[in-house]
């Protein structure tokens, strides 16, 4: 977990939207970014410090369908779909509702990502 910080500003998730454009879906961010990236920042680290990087992602969307997914993500770009999961802490419920009433499944990646700071903001 302590070079997941690096490797998600390695990857510049700050700039999907540049990236991928603004028509792209959750597949697309899991293979051009992902299965692509990660394993160079992964493959950049062990020949740099001789380790594989310590890397603990977990990412996840809601579909057309309002249904919600989880992917847990590993440093060389593979990944697995949780299907049991939960919120938890003081502010996942409010957090919860604010997602499944504002989310709406043809929104850009940048109001996407303005969504995701405002529910954080406010829980």
């Amino acid at each position: 977990m302590r070079h997941t910080k690096d490797a998600v500003s390695w990857m510049e998730l700050d700039k999907l939207g540049e990236s991928l454009g603004d028509n792209a879906n959750f597949d697309d961010f899991l293979d051009q970014i992902i299965e692509t990236r990660l394993p160079q920042f992964a493959s950049d680290h062990r020949n740099k410090y001789g380790e594989n990087p310590d890397i603990s992602i977990i990412t996840g969307w809601v579909d057309k369908d309002n249904e919600s997914h989880l992917v847990e993500i590993y440093d060389d770009g593979d990944y697995d779909y949780k299907d049991n999961f939960a919120a938890i802490g003081s502010g996942s419920i409010f957090g919860e509702i604010l997602l499944r009433k504002l989310h709406d499944c043809n929104m850009s990646i940048s109001t996407a990502q303005r969504l995701i700071g405002y529910i954080i903001w406010e829980i």
